[in-house]
């Protein structure tokens, strides 16, 4: 039984928020959402707008943003729902860019809670959030609105929705204990929120044996992105982010939204300048050369959230791409304060990862392309402690490279690591999971919005989706 928060306060209900799946289990299925809708209404649809529904195991996040700002470029009032958040619970859902605010927290969240208790809805953490969206993009009256999945798709509480285009960006194995241990059961699960009669735009790596049968048995064009030949995540997710919206714009062109397309949600790849003596960070994208060389003591750091095999296999070639050899940018960042641009620098990564992944694989990338690596807990109840990351890399007799300090605390490694490089040539890289990013930034002085409660979703122990109780959900 859902309980009513203390007020409509916004810190209450983001208290209330993060102990509503606390003690019961949480099912994947569209009954509770359905029952919400019922209640609530068309305000809490999306018959209003138009509508992408974006998802994949990896690049689905890039996509719903390179889909969002070109849309925003012409002139639209787009928005955008994506998650996990990193600092802020209000990142999850924006309009042109600009978060839910506490306000609107506080006048849309409670007539969601009284459709809950009244009617005995045992909606989750996740539900809440997408339905609180919908109310959300309704009041500001958007032309489009952007939605990522939250996990899989058949079941996931943003398949209530009928989209105009639907999007897979890549199928790869990840969170198989939930979706299944093969690409295939996978692929089925992720292809749930293909729609009768509504075009679905599917990227080179998806296996296409399994989801083109599904989109043909409804009569759903199936529009196949072929491979760039890049292994860089970003030129494929582009293209797939043009040929999603040519669905609805055929005449749009990539030159027109060129700027769109090539940005990035934040801490996919993103650089920085961090200055030991200031403690300021700057967007490397952003900085002119000559600004950099008033600089001294800097230490570059790049922020990804890859976590799962395929894309730490990503994220290492692009490093490589990146560093190896030196392309003319790099040298002149390298060179900036430390004189030698004939070697590459050294790799040296700070990882943290969730328990649910595939440890082994990701951990033998890791450490190969680096050249040192020290493992960090984040603060999440799905984050592996750092001395089972630790067996685990002396299980794959990986440990020559791997180190432990300040108990692996996330904040003091930061620290300690950026410190002791500063008269070194290297690339600080920090990856693994959403959970390590608010500390990270935090020790970098990169600006971001803080709530008082860590707000992410926690499927450690109370989740159940195993294949019966994913089928009567879905029969329900």
């Amino acid at each position: 039984m859902i309980r009513r928060p203390v007020s409509s306060r916004y810190s209450h209900l983001l208290q209330w928020l993060l102990h509503v799946n606390k003690d019961r289990q949480v099912k994947l299925g569209l009954q509770n959402m359905q029952d919400l809708q019922k209640y609530l209404g068309s305000s809490h649809s999306n018959e209003a707008f138009r509508t992408f529904h974006v998802g994949g195991t990896n690049g689905k996040g890039s996509v719903c943003w390179k889909i969002a700002k070109s849309l925003e470029s012409q002139g639209y009032r787009v928005g955008l729902f994506a998650s996990p958040h990193i600092s802020s619970f209000r990142e999850r859902m924006s309009v042109n860019g600009s978060p839910i605010s506490e306000d609107d927290v506080e006048a849309l969240l409670p007539d969601i809670v009284d459709a809950c208790i009244n009617h005995d809805i045992p909606a989750t953490f996740f539900e809440l959030t997408t339905i609180l969206s919908l109310g959300f993009f309704n009041a500001k009256e958007v032309d489009f609105a952007v939605y990522e999945v939250g996990l899989g798709g058949r079941l996931d509480s943003t398949n209530i929705i009928t989209p105009d285009v639907s999007v897979i960006t890549s199928v790869s194995l990840d969170h198989t204990n939930i979706l299944g241990d093969t690409v295939e059961e996978i692929a089925t699960e992720k292809g749930g929120i293909i729609k009768p009669g509504i075009p679905v735009v599917t990227g080179p790596n998806v296996p296409h044996h399994v989801l083109k049968p599904m989109a043909e048995k409804i009569k759903s064009p199936y529009v196949e992105v072929k491979t760039t030949g890049s292994q860089d995540f970003n030129d494929e997710n582009k293209q797939i982010a043009l040929t999603a919206l040519n669905q609805i714009f055929p005449d749009l062109t990539r030159d027109s939204v060129e700027d769109a397309l090539e940005s990035l949600p934040p801490c996919r790849f993103q650089r920085f300048l961090h200055s030991i003596e200031t403690g300021s960070s700057k967007e490397i994208d952003s900085i002119h050369f000559d600004d950099v060389q008033r600089c001294s003591s800097t230490v570059e750091v790049v922020l990804d959230v890859a976590h799962n095999p395929d894309a730490f296999s990503r994220l290492f070639s692009k490093l490589r791409a990146q560093y190896f050899p030196l392309p003319e940018t790099a040298q002149k960042m390298i060179a900036v304060h430390k004189d030698d641009t004939k070697t590459p620098p050294k790799i040296i990564t700070i990882i943290g990862l969730a328990a649910s992944k595939d440890i082994g694989k990701c951990l033998k990338i890791v450490v190969e392309g680096s050249d040192e690596v020290y493992f960090v807990r984040a603060r999440s109840d799905r984050a592996l402690d750092v001395s089972e990351l630790a067996v685990m890399a002396s299980n794959y007799n990986l440990e020559d490279k791997c180190q432990v300090i300040r108990d692996g605390d996330v904040m003091s490694t930061v620290k300690d690591v950026i410190n002791n490089v500063r008269d070194q040539k290297s690339i600080v890289v920090a990856c693994g999971s959403f959970f390590l990013m608010k500390e990270v930034r935090t020790v970098l002085n990169i600006p971001q919005a803080i709530d008082d409660y860590d707000l992410n979703e926690r499927f450690s122990d109370n989740f159940l989706a195993t294949e019966q109780a994913a089928d009567s959900n879905a029969k329900a």
